[in-house]
């Protein structure tokens, strides 16, 4: 799949910043939107579930979201959580509370 076609609804466009989206290397009907947004001096980084309807990625429910204290941090981690094993990923989620942070 080239060009991947997300409808956003403006409410998460004028909340987030797009960091990046990411279709499943074995599910192309599947993926994930990486969003930020900074409350309260910390950064968030939210993780939604796309699914593709038609020809175009819906959004279809929040996965999890991290926090951190710096831009770097957020930019580090995930640039690092797009070459994590999925044993790593399910390590991260242990972590009951809802927004974490990475170990």
């Amino acid at each position: 799949m080239k060009d991947i076609i997300v409808n956003f609804p403006d409410e998460i466009l004028d909340r987030f910043n797009i960091e990046g989206v990411v279709v499943s290397p074995y599910t192309q009907t599947l993926g994930w939107a990486f969003l930020s947004e900074i409350k309260d001096d910390c950064i968030i980084l939210r993780i939604y579930v796309m699914q593709l309807k038609s020809k175009n990625f819906e959004l279809n429910g929040e996965l999890t979201a991290f926090v951190f204290t710096k831009e770097v941090e957020m930019r580090n981690f995930y640039n690092q959580l797009l070459n994590m094993s999925a044993l790593e990923y399910m390590t991260l989620l242990q972590d009951n509370t809802e927004v974490r942070k990475p170990h």
